[in-house]
């Protein structure tokens, strides 16, 4: 039985699959769905968490299984958006060479072909993903308690849910 689930789980693990196939996949339509641990297992990848210095995470991959390992002191909506965007290299940068997302990255190179940037779109189409934000966001005045609002749902930050 566990070799049958271990093949299973291979073969959903396509590198490159988007947000929207994965969550297509696991059949997720629901914000309170969205558990980032079990969506990183189905994607190869263990989610741990560790007190981290320099980083809010990083990732190790060998073959088709990862370790990500996001920094315990954050915040919960930190925590959560870190292991999506370290998924998003998973799944858009595997096998590439390595590479540090440093802080030069982010700040200097603002393209969709930025490796940092993708995995930020990643990690917001996957944390919040639009068929199931956009009709929870859909009739609400646009104002700062509508983005706490949808912020508590999605359990992200106010920045990234103000700005799906």
């Amino acid at each position: 039985m566990i070799a049958s689930c271990k093949i299973a789980m291979v073969e959903m693990n396509r590198p490159g699959m988007t947000p929207f196939e994965i969550l297509a996949d696991l059949g997720i339509h629901d914000p309170e769905d969205l558990d980032i641990e079990a969506i990183a297992y189905y994607c190869g990848a263990t989610i741990v968490y560790k007190s981290l210095f320099g980083c809010e995470a990083r990732i190790m991959g060998v073959g088709d299984e990862a370790i990500i390992t996001v920094n315990a002191r954050s915040t919960l909506e930190r925590r959560r958006f870190s292991a999506g965007h370290e998924l998003g290299h998973w799944m858009r940068d595997r096998g590439t060479a390595a590479f540090q997302c440093s802080e030069k990255m982010f700040d200097g190179e603002w393209s969709q072909e930025n490796p940092e940037q993708r995995a930020n779109r990643f990690a917001s189409d996957l944390l919040m993903p639009p068929k199931i934000f956009r009709p929870l966001a859909k009739n609400l005045p646009i104002t700062f308690a509508t983005v706490q609002q949808l912020a508590a749902v999605f359990k992200m930050s106010l920045s990234a849910t103000a700005s799906p």
